[in-house]
C-alpha cells in the first residue's frame, strides 16, 4: 500500500527473502517546465550488509510540448 504526503510517495512492503527484489512505478505530472530530481530510498528493521544500494536518484526534464499548464 502506498500513501502520498506533500512531495513524497511512501510504500510499505512485506518482508522479502534474501536476494529478492521488488519493482514499482509511479506516474507524475509536471506542474512547471524545467528539471527535477527524483529520489528513491529503502529502509527497514533489518541488518543490511550492503547499504550502498539502498538509494537511487535521477534527474528528469519534462518535454515542454507535452506539459499542460
Amino acid at each position: 500500500a502506498c500513501t502520498v504526503q506533500a512531495a513524497a510517495i511512501t510504500c510499505s512492503l512485506d518482508s522479502l527473502p534474501s536476494g529478492a527484489s521488488v519493482t514499482g512505478s509511479a506516474s507524475l505530472v509536471a506542474s512547471t517546465s524545467g528539471s527535477a530530481v527524483l529520489q528513491a530510498r529503502i529502509n527497514g528493521s533489518y541488518v543490511d550488509p550492503v547499504t550502498g544500494n539502498d538509494s537511487a536518484s535521477a534527474t528528469v526534464s519534462p518535454n515542454p510540448s507535452l506539459v499542460d499548464f
